[in-house]
């Protein structure tokens, strides 16, 4: 998607790319189709909204192996790397665990009686 100010110039000046041709056309927004994608939703209870603790209950692992995950930048949080496992997850966030998997936070949804915190997951 481009702006309508950029997309003449585009349409006029894009032919190739390396050695293939290229064949461009106008899509208006209302044309565009996006895939729906395959996800699971989950709720869990985590002791805090840390990474390490978030990531480690969605992903099934320990606390302390996802720890050590994040320092060799194996999880991303929003795309990026966090080297500490004591960041704050928030509601929309987007955790990736390289090789295993995407989760994004959809709700944070209040405390359980034994005062864990009650999250909705969006699995990929």
């Amino acid at each position: 998607m481009v702006l309508t100010e950029i997309a003449e110039f585009l349409m006029l000046e894009y032919k190739k790319a390396g050695r293939k041709q290229l064949s461009l056309s106008y899509i208006q927004g209302d044309e565009i189709i996006t895939c729906a994608g395959d996800f699971t939703m989950i709720t869990a209870t985590v002791p805090s909204m840390r990474l390490d603790a978030v990531a480690g209950t969605i992903f099934k692992i320990s606390r302390s192996e996802c720890a050590e995950l994040i320092k060799k930048g194996r999880i991303l949080l929003n795309s990026a790397e966090c080297l500490k496992g004591d960041k704050t997850v928030n509601e929309g966030d987007k955790i990736t665990f390289r090789g295993k998997g995407k989760a994004e936070i959809t709700k944070i949804a209040g405390k359980t009686k034994k005062d864990r915190i009650r999250i909705d997951v969006k699995i990929f």
